[in-house]
């Protein structure tokens, strides 16, 4: 959301040369892009899901902005496969001097090899 000011003076003085005022001046100030991204994550089937992160673009110096990385369905959809957007970062949209965006990004769970141990069993004894 820009912010317009008005009614601004300025005075500009160099020596030898005549001082200059202008009056009634109005400037607006728009706030700088941002863009939150998450980052794409993946986890194997049954495993606790990883902490989400997220990359930030378009900060000035030490600025922050403030966002939270989720993923809404977890506890859902926890089978093997790639789910589309469901890493979501959010936020406020304005914040101060930044209009923040945000990105989602992809989430894979894939097959899970670790601890498995298969025992084949044939009439009821271990084969």
């Amino acid at each position: 959301m820009s912010e317009s000011i008005s009614n601004i003076s300025v005075r500009a003085t160099l020596e030898g040369y005549e001082t200059a005022k202008v009056e009634g001046l109005s400037i607006t100030v728009t706030p700088k892009p941002v863009t939150v991204t998450a980052n794409a994550a993946t986890k194997e089937f049954a495993t606790e899901d990883p902490k989400f992160k997220a990359t930030v673009a378009g900060t000035i110096g030490d600025d922050t902005v403030k966002y939270t990385v989720s993923r809404p369905g977890a506890g859902t959809d926890e089978a093997v496969g790639t789910y589309t957007n469901a890493i979501v970062a959010a936020g406020e949209a304005d914040q101060g001097n930044y209009s923040v965006t945000y990105v989602p990004a992809d989430f894979t769970i894939t097959k899970n090899q670790n601890g498995l141990t298969l025992t084949a069993v044939s009439n009821g004894a271990s084969v």
